[in-house]
């Protein structure tokens, strides 16, 4: 009797130090992928349809734009 509990406290353990590698493995995975995705965001562009790095510059596809009529940055408004 005294003989199984010594040998399952043995495999508990195993068991543990098992769990606790693969826990490791998986937080040191997390992390590089984590890493990996900043490093991504760093070098693509927020908005990868604008040609220019000013996103006020151009409109969605590269052309100026134009202020509305109701924009407030034509001469003469609320006249």
């Amino acid at each position: 009797m005294l003989s199984s509990l010594i040998y399952e406290i043995r495999n508990q353990r195993v068991v543990n130090q098992t769990i606790t590698n693969r826990l490791d493995q998986a937080e040191r995975e997390l992390a590089e992928h984590r890493a990996a995705n900043i490093r991504e965001r760093n070098q693509t562009p927020l908005d990868p349809l604008r040609a220019t790095p000013n996103p006020q510059s151009t409109g969605l596809f590269g052309t100026p734009e134009n202020p509305s009529a109701r924009s407030g940055r034509y001469k003469g408004e609320n006249s």
